[in-house]
């Protein structure tokens, strides 16, 4: 909401007033927001709104021309131009199509797979006006979505809401919740819709509160789940058996979600909770609050922490962040403090101290190790990246310059899920301009992304390389259909939007494709495509979007060298989404749309076993090895991994019960394994941790005791499985004295470049997050004192929601939803 705001106003300044006068039109009809929690998809009818959005301010100083590529572009291969390509007969193909086209122009489409194997789905179409929905829609079908019923019946009338109003089961897929606003007469009490067979029959159970988001699944018993109602206390209510029967457990919640398994704590809540009296006499924001673990029915409470501002939790971390500890000035510092074993002991964040209005988000907790962001003072949208050890307690500098400019949840940082170690982020140049960095070790070195082979820039661009369009991009109005693209399903492959050149550019992106992880790449397609993986990386499948409408789909079956056309239907529609099944592994795919003047859905379903008839057999399969040219022999992580990938020209379809599992060797230790400790650096290209002062004895308070290191300068990376070869001696020796932030000694020293002093982490107080326009910014971030975790959002994750809102056509500026949560 917060860009509308800013866009509205530049446009006023322009005297942009037609557009303004559209803009008003539609303010409250939500953007499209490319969204995949709890398993649901969400498509939206939004593509007006897009279009008023394209005229905006470009990004990147891309006006420049030396920036663009030369015209020495990669080439595509199709099957229609190379003999190297099996030529697909059309008829084969089109036995395997079927389109059903809906009654049903509602603006929004939420989609949910009800079975295994993709064969049964519920979709949920809604329309929202200002206060109120006027309508909404039930479809179902048990037959890959090539058929649909729509079941409104059995809702009795009901109107399901459009933000978090779907929920499934996150084992048994047949398990659905629908959530239906709340009633007329009685504002807090609503109805919720259960079916327990794929939307055949639904349970229609009262509830005596409304939901104000979203319902969560506990990780330790699928029927768990929690619900939150600000309007009644700030209540937090509880169901064990999936939504059927409520309690509430507390008042005065602010925050919630369930522990994790490596925790410990899965079959608990973790909550944040304000005194009563403070909530009444200020708002939230402003006060602190007290960090819980607590049993589901609210019996048996524990205080994990006092005075804090925020909290997350992800895998076996768990942090707060609080003031410093014994500051007796009116404007406290804000310090980070971690747990890995459930909140029962707490660690001091030791990072590079940090002043002034700064915005810091946790990016990623999910490999053993944290990612943490800060901005750089004066609020420039641009900061320094970290990564911490393996307790999350000492952290080193990791990429400068880290691209974040809004503040929330818009960040190009993205982890890669189909190869360990991998991610890629922005940086910013000295120029303003922003360029794509990639690293393969967890965030130890980063470097460019190489440009194809044959690529080249325009005279006089010095660093021609492979530049990778993500969020930001999107939320400049750059058309980006699809962010990167990766699953663990498919082992090293990656699609992606980019351009070749020295930064990144306004113009149009092509398609790029990478099979072994991101170290090299090839040009796939020609232009802007909304794209899915399929069949174990075995099909890749994509629609062109340089146009509004299509009615042609492309797909290849060997990792993107051959592509092959196909025209899908007989009109063309504005494509919102293109799915495959939820483990992506089959060959069912379906074509998400709606016609551009009637506006109703349709729904085209693809079945590509017609043209792929042969099954893969012990020949069409290779052995790769990730990392296998890194330098290290393949070790990544003191293990050599390897995985069994179909042969790109083999042209049969993989088995559904076929597993990705590598089969791994363990490497001998050697000094790459092992990062420099407390006090000690690298210098340059060296891999000797030398000592930094004369000192090789450090004391660290650790869990409120103060113990003494006893090192040769060197500890084992995160996670890092070597065995035998090189073993430094180390040792901690507790010195039977409790401490807190002003024990630590020795704050001077530095290792690989940190600087052990206490984290002092500014004052956020409310995140409204506004994208930052280089040079003179028409509407900066607003910094406040809030600690955010933000949790990667890049694509389906197998045990959440799949968002499926009509996107329109894919790019797109912030969602209120983006900005709000």
């Amino acid at each position: 909401m917060a860009t509308y705001i800013c866009n509205l106003r530049n446009k006023i300044m322009r005297g942009d007033f037609l557009t303004v006068a559209l803009f008003l039109s539609f303010f409250f009809q939500h953007t499209a927001a490319d969204d995949t929690r709890n398993d649901v998809h969400n498509f939206r009818q939004s593509d007006f709104l897009d279009k008023l959005e394209r005229d905006s301010e470009r990004f990147l100083n891309a006006a420049n021309p030396q920036h663009g590529s030369s015209g020495t572009p990669g080439r595509v291969r199709r099957a229609t131009d190379d003999k190297n390509c099996q030529v697909i007969q059309e008829s084969k193909l089109k036995k395997g199509v079927h389109t059903y086209a809906f009654n049903d122009s509602n603006a929004n489409l939420a989609l949910v797979w009800t079975g295994e194997h993709g064969q049964s789905l519920l979709a949920l179409t809604t329309m929202e006006y200002f206060f109120f929905s006027a309508e909404s829609h039930v479809w179902v079908s048990h037959d890959f979505g090539r058929t649909f019923k729509n079941v409104d019946k059995n809702l009795n009338g009901a109107i399901i809401k459009e933000q978090h109003g779907l929920l499934r089961h996150r084992s048994k897929y047949e398990k659905v919740i629908l959530v239906a606003y709340p009633e007329t007469e009685d504002p807090y009490k609503t109805k919720l819709y259960i079916t327990e067979d794929g939307g055949r029959s639904f349970e229609e159970v009262d509830i005596p509160f409304s939901p104000d988001g979203q319902i969560v699944p506990s990780e330790g018993n699928d029927d768990w789940i929690l619900a939150h109602s600000v309007n009644q206390d700030y209540k937090l209510w509880f169901s064990e058996d999936f939504g059927k029967h409520w309690r509430s457990v507390k008042d005065n919640v602010i925050e919630y979600t369930w522990g994790t398994k490596q925790q410990k704590t899965e079959n608990f809540i973790l909550l944040s909770m304000m005194d009563a009296k403070k909530r009444l006499d200020h708002p939230y924001q402003d006060v602190t609050l007290t960090l819980y673990k607590m049993d589901p029915d609210g019996n048996h409470i524990t205080t994990l922490k006092e005075n804090i501002y925020n909290f997350g939790s992800q895998g076996k971390f768990l942090f707060v962040a609080t003031d410093e500890e014994g500051a007796k000035t009116k404007n406290k510092m804000k310090v980070l403090h971690i747990s890995t074993d459930g909140g029962n002991s707490w660690n001091l964040a030791q990072i590079p101290g940090i002043y002034g209005d700064m915005f810091f988000s946790v990016l990623d907790m999910s490999e053993g190790m944290i990612f943490l962001h800060v901005d750089d003072y004066g609020d420039t949208g641009s900061g320094k990246l970290y990564t911490s050890d393996a307790d999350g307690i000492i952290y080193s500098l990791s990429l400068d310059k880290h691209l974040f400019p809004n503040g929330e949840s818009v960040t190009d940082f993205y982890k890669v899920q189909s190869m360990r170690g991998v991610y890629m982020a922005s940086q910013e140049d000295p120029d303003n301009g922003v360029h794509t960095m990639i690293t393969f070790d967890r965030g130890g070195e980063w470097d460019y992304v190489e440009a194809p082979q044959g690529m080249n820039c325009q005279d006089g661009v010095e660093t021609c390389k492979l530049q990778i369009h993500n969020r930001y991009s999107q939320q400049r109005g750059i058309k980006v259909p699809s962010i990167p693209l990766s699953i663990p399903q498919a082992p090293g492959l990656i699609l992606a939007h980019g351009n070749v050149a020295d930064g990144l550019t306004e113009t149009e992106p092509d398609v790029f494709v990478t099979s072994d992880g991101g170290y090299t790449w090839m040009k796939a397609r020609d232009g802007p495509h909304q794209y899915a993986i399929t069949n174990f990386g075995g099909l890749l499948i994509a629609i062109p979007k340089t146009d509004d409408t299509t009615d042609t789909v492309v797909f290849s079956y060997d990792e993107g060298h051959c592509w092959h056309s196909y025209k899908f239907a007989d009109e063309s529609l504005v494509v919102t989404g293109l799915l495959p099944e939820p483990n992506s592994k089959s060959l069912n795919v379906t074509i998400w749309g709606f016609g551009e003047e009637d506006r109703m859905w349709r729904a085209i379903t693809i079945d590509f076993s017609t043209v792929l008839t042969q099954d893969c057999n012990s020949d069409d399969f290779l052995t790769w090895r990730p990392h296998e040219i890194n330098g290290k022999d393949g070790c990544f992580l003191g293990l050599k991994e390897s995985f069994r990938k179909v042969k790109p020209d083999a042209f049969c379809r993989i088995d559904y019960k076929f597993e990705v599992l590598p089969t791994n060797s363990a490497c001998e230790c050697k000094k790459v394994d092992y990062e420099c400790d407390f006090g000690f650096f690298r210098k340059d290209e060296s891999a000797d941790c030398e000592l930094s002062l004369s000192l090789d004895q450090l004391k660290v308070c650790e869990a409120g005791e103060l113990s003494l290191i006893s090192t040769s300068g060197y500890r084992k990376v995160p996670g890092d499985k070597c065995e035998g070869g090189f073993s430094p001696k180390r040792s901690m020796k507790d010195l039977q004295a409790k401490c807190n932030s002003d024990s630590i000694v020795n704050k001077k020293h530095k290792s690989a470049g940190v600087i052990l002093v206490i984290l002092f982490l500014a004052v956020i107080l409310v995140a409204i997050s506004v994208y930052l326009v280089k040079g003179n910014p028409p509407c900066k971030r607003k910094s406040g004192g809030t600690y955010r975790y933000s949790e990667l959002n890049q694509g389906d994750k197998k045990d959440d929601a799949i968002d499926l809102s009509p996107v329109p056509n894919t790019y797109h500026d912030d969602s209120d939803e983006d900005l709000l949560a």
